[in-house]
């Protein structure tokens, strides 16, 4: 009886290990889309940054389409900066949580580390699951309001552009 409950006490540490591995690896795929509207953000700023005339030439047109572009372009750049900064505190200690284990001694880390049963490794494993999880959805939360942000964005850039092209006699 006990070997059953060994075998399935491991199967749940298995399990968990897994699920924990799986949402460490939907940051990484949230920091790659990140990382990508960032990159369309601040281009499509440095371009109209190059075509914007002094502002004694300009309207009403290209006030209106520049304001709109930039209040966009700061809920765009903000909530990917949210998202992306690192969530190193966490209200319980774990082993498994490098922002833990870095705060504590070494030989604190490996005597909580070798006194670790398996039942107490299961509960730190999905206490790190559920963390994370968290965290994930938060990140993609934000990622949504960047895409929203950027969409948002698109329209008043081009006719920033098109404005201040005109205004400016730009080629």
């Amino acid at each position: 009886m006990t070997v059953q409950s060994d075998e399935s006490l491991y199967f749940q540490i298995d399990k968990a290990e897994r699920s924990l591995q799986r949402t460490i690896d939907w940051v990484s795929r949230h920091d790659v889309r990140s990382n990508g509207l960032f990159g369309i953000s601040i281009a499509m700023m440095g371009m109209l940054s190059t075509v914007v005339p002094p502002f004694s030439q300009w309207n009403v047109e290209i006030a209106i389409s520049i304001s709109l572009t930039v209040v966009s372009f700061i809920v765009t750049i903000t909530s990917l900066l949210l998202g992306v900064l690192p969530r190193t505190t966490t209200q319980t200690q774990s082993i498994l949580f490098f922002g833990s284990a870095a705060r504590m001694d070494c030989d604190d880390l490996l005597a909580k580390f070798t006194a670790a049963t398996p039942a107490s490794y299961l509960d730190d494993l999905v206490a790190q699951y559920h963390v994370n999880a968290v965290i994930v959805d938060l990140k993609f939360r934000l990622l949504k309001v960047s895409m929203l942000g950027l969409s948002s964005m698109l329209l008043p850039w081009m006719l920033s552009i098109y404005f201040c092209k005109v205004i400016g006699n730009i080629p």
